[in-house]
């Protein structure tokens, strides 16, 4: 539950129009100066009176503004009621009150987290109990089944607020939101086929990116390569490829991919198997242009991590009818 802290403004500088005994419940400003305070939806909230010696003085608690006028609950925060003559200073001052909320609030929550922090605490112990349990099963067994549907059944655990974890902590499976950014800068021709570049373009205002340029009629490539997380399982990537176009009038492009997967100690000699193809339409000359498709690379399987790609444009066959040229700004991979 979120603290009620007393509201506050600034530059509340107001007196009274008219004076006070001890037993009012109503103080009445000069005309306008209500318009100064918190409203009436912003109740409750201090204000202090006194007149020259600001150590003479009563806080009083506004329950309610209406207009220039105050309805109040007197002599709060250990003062007592007085009586004020017409004039007297009516102002929002920083009182212990306000600085005790503060204080209350804070001494709160780091109780709370005191407690939140033995808390998971045990959690972490009661995890590491579990992990050297699941060490001694196998993959498969009548136990590891039994433990994989009781932790199906307890589903995903959220915690909120700071935690601390002594020594080391290791989750299994693969991160989700994994994905790279290669740009064009940072691929490389094919040797017998190599498309043009990297090529600078110079768009407006400045701006300025590098594409490999695939022209009209030819079928070129280039390279890239990239590195997958260690945990990677085998499964299907996709990849998203930007290009552009500074001529050509209609058509689709068609663009195709060979990728290998490889892990330590594995042949980097070893051939690609069927390649994907993906075809986009023409939408204009510098405009933005996204393809994407999914591809499982050549030799997918865990322990692979390192990833070589080559991509070309399959001009002349598989419907490439774009009449201009493909300029390649990058290729971003993720997790399909």
């Amino acid at each position: 539950m979120a603290t009620g802290f007393l509201h506050t403004k600034n530059n509340v500088v107001c007196r009274l129009a008219t004076g006070v005994d001890t037993t009012s419940a109503t103080l009445t400003l000069l005309p306008g100066e209500g318009a100064q305070c918190p409203s009436a939806e912003e109740c409750p909230f201090h204000v202090t009176l006194f007149e020259e010696d600001p150590q003479v003085n009563e806080v009083v608690e506004v329950v309610g503004v209406v207009g220039d006028v105050l309805m109040v609950t007197r002599g709060v925060e250990d003062t007592i009621a007085r009586d004020w003559i017409a004039g007297t200073n009516v102002q929002m001052l920083m009182t212990a009150g306000i600085v005790s909320q503060i204080q209350e609030a804070v001494n709160a929550l780091e109780s709370a987290l005191a407690n939140a922090g033995v808390e998971v605490s045990s959690v972490v112990t009661g995890l590491a109990s579990l992990g050297a349990e699941v060490a001694g099963l196998r993959d498969g067994s009548e136990g590891f089944t039994s433990l994989s549907a009781t932790a199906a059944a307890l589903g995903a655990a959220d915690v909120s607020g700071a935690v601390a974890v002594g020594g080391d902590l290791g989750c299994g499976g693969v991160f989700e939101n994994w994905s790279c950014w290669i740009p064009a800068r940072e691929m490389w021709a094919e040797t017998d086929l190599g498309a043009a570049g990297p090529t600078r373009i110079r768009w407006a205002w400045g701006r300025e990116t590098q594409s490999y340029d695939f022209v009209s009629g030819e079928s070129r490539r280039v390279c890239f390569s990239a590195i997958l997380p260690r945990n990677y399982d085998g499964r299907a990537l996709k990849y998203e490829l930007l290009w552009s176009a500074n001529d050509g009038t209609t058509g689709d492009l068609v663009w195709s991919l060979n990728s290998l997967v490889s892990g330590d100690g594995e042949l980097l000699t070893e051939a690609y198997s069927s390649a994907a193809w993906s075809t986009d339409v023409f939408q204009g000359v510098n405009k933005v242009h996204l393809t994407s498709f999914n591809y499982t690379p050549t030799g997918a399987g865990v322990d692979k991590w390192f990833l070589t790609n080559y991509l070309f444009r399959r001009t002349g066959d598989d419907g490439d009818t774009f009449d201009g040229t493909a300029r390649l700004l990058g290729v971003r991979i993720s997790f399909a």
